[in-house]
């Protein structure tokens, strides 16, 4: 009954799996799970993440920096294929965003080097509630919408649920122009079809350390 309704939603909100469509499959095997413990109450902490880099040997996961703030190691795990092991390379709670490295080759995208156009057609990838491999189509309605104090892009239309924290927003060439951040509000209430993204200009100055 729980896939049924899932099912449901996906198809009345314009959401599919990433195996159902061939030209989403570079997104699919770059995006991942990202579980985090916390050593005190041994809680787990749940996100998305993006591999942006890879190379034979090592590849880097860009995420959101609440999502692993529990401890510095992370359980990585893709949609296909085995699970791993990863440290957190750099993290930055004022702006969200934190750098997993994987000690292991990962297919992945890129980052864009220009942001969407507002009420632009955008993807998100993510892990809603645990559920994976799930993308949904919707658009950025407003730019540096100042949530918690830092400038985010609003993006409405689609499902938002805890889970998607860290997964990427992606433009029509599969290149991630931002990060989704949060997907509630101030006081912890959920909008429907509501989230909020990290830009992508935040996004760049984050990994300018890196040669991506």
């Amino acid at each position: 009954m729980k896939y049924a309704i899932w099912a449901l939603v996906f198809a009345l909100t314009g959401c599919y799996r990433f195996c159902e469509r061939d030209n989403d499959r570079m997104a699919a095997n770059a995006t991942v799970l990202v579980a985090n413990v916390d050593p005190v109450s041994h809680g787990v902490a749940q996100g998305t993440g993006v591999v942006i880099f890879s190379s034979a040997d090592m590849s880097l996961i860009l995420t959101c920096a609440h999502v692993v703030s529990h401890s510095d190691i992370v359980l990585v795990s893709p949609l296909f294929g085995q699970d791993y092991t990863g440290t957190i390379e750099k993290i930055s709670k004022e702006d969200d965003l934190a750098i997993i490295l994987v000690r292991a080759h990962m297919p992945n995208v890129f980052v864009a080097n220009s942001a969407p156009g507002l009420y632009e057609t955008v993807t998100v990838a993510g892990n809603p509630n645990g559920t994976r491999g799930v993308l949904f189509h919707t658009m950025i309605t407003s730019y540096y919408v100042p949530f918690r104090n830092r400038p985010h892009w609003l993006l409405s239309g689609g499902v938002f649920y805890p889970g998607l924290s860290g997964g990427p927003v992606l433009n029509s060439h599969n290149e991630v122009v931002g990060i989704v951040s949060n997907v509630d509000t101030d006081d912890g209430t959920i909008i429907q079809g509501t989230g909020f993204c990290v830009s992508l200009d935040t996004i760049r100055k984050f990994i300018s350390d890196y040669p991506l």
